[in-house]
C-alpha cells in the first residue's frame, strides 16, 4: 500500500455500503477480488485497513452486483407478468376441466359401483371355492390316514409271514439233514445185525 492514501477499516466501508462486516470479509476472500485487492490491504495489529483504491475496487464489485440484481428484478417482473397471463389462461382451462370433471366424476362413480358389485361377486365365488377345497383337503387327510393305517397293518402281516417263512425254511433244512442222516443209521443197524448173525453161525 502506498503512503499518503486514505485508509478505512472494514467497519467503516461496510457501513457506507450498507452490508455487514462478515459480508465484506466474505467478498474480500472471493476470487478474483481477493487477488486484485490484496496490495491495497494493510494490517495494524489484527485490524485490517483498505486504501482508497482498494475501497473503490471493493465498492465497484457491490455496484456491479446491485446492477445485476436490479436487472434480475426486471427479468423477474417480466416473468411474473407472463405467469399472471398464463394463470389467467389456466383459470379458463380449469373452468372447462371442472365442467368435464363433473361429468367424468358421475361416470366414474357408476363405474366404481359396478366394480364393487363385481368384486363382491368374485369374493363370494372365491370363498365358495376355498370352502370346497378345504372340505376336499379334509377328505384327503382322512383317506390318507386310512391308507397309512392299512399300510401299517399290511406291513405287520408281511413281517409275520416273513417270520413264518423263515421258520418253515429252518424246519425244511432240519428235515433234509435228518433225511441224509437216516440212511447212515440204517446201514449201521444192518452192519450190527450182520455181525451178530455171523457170530451165531
Amino acid at each position: 500500500m502506498k503512503r499518503g492514501k486514505i485508509v478505512k477499516t472494514i467497519k467503516e466501508i461496510s457501513a457506507e455500503i450498507g452490508v455487514s462486516k462478515s459480508a465484506v470479509h466474505k467478498k474480500l476472500n472471493s476470487k478474483p477480488l481477493k487477488t486484485d485487492i490484496q496490495r491495497h490491504i494493510s494490517f495494524v495489529g489484527n485490524k485490517m485497513y483498505i486504501d482508497s483504491d482498494g475501497e473503490e475496487i471493493l465498492k465497484s464489485t457491490y455496484i456491479k452486483s446491485f446492477l445485476e440484481i436490479h436487472d434480475g428484478v426486471d427479468e423477474v417482473d417480466n416473468a411474473v407478468d407472463d405467469v399472471h397471463d398464463k394463470v389467467d389462461n389456466v383459470d379458463e382451462q380449469v373452468d372447462e376441466v371442472d365442467n368435464k370433471s363433473d361429468r367424468k366424476v358421475d361416470d366414474f362413480s357408476d363405474m366404481i359401483d359396478d366394480i364393487d358389485d363385481l368384486t363382491m361377486s368374485f369374493i363370494l365365488s372365491l370363498q365358495k371355492q376355498i370352502d370346497l377345497l378345504t372340505a376336499q383337503n379334509e377328505d384327503l387327510r382322512k383317506e390318507n390316514s386310512k391308507l397309512t393305517d392299512k399300510v401299517l397293518e399290511q406291513s405287520e402281516r408281511l413281517f409275520s409271514l416273513t417270520e413264518q417263512a423263515q421258520k418253515l425254511a429252518e424246519n425244511a433244512q432240519t428235515l433234509h439233514a435228518m433225511e441224509n442222516v437216516k440212511p447212515q443209521i440204517t446201514n449201521e443197524k444192518k452192519n450190527i445185525f450182520s455181525k451178530l448173525f455171523s457170530r451165531n453161525k
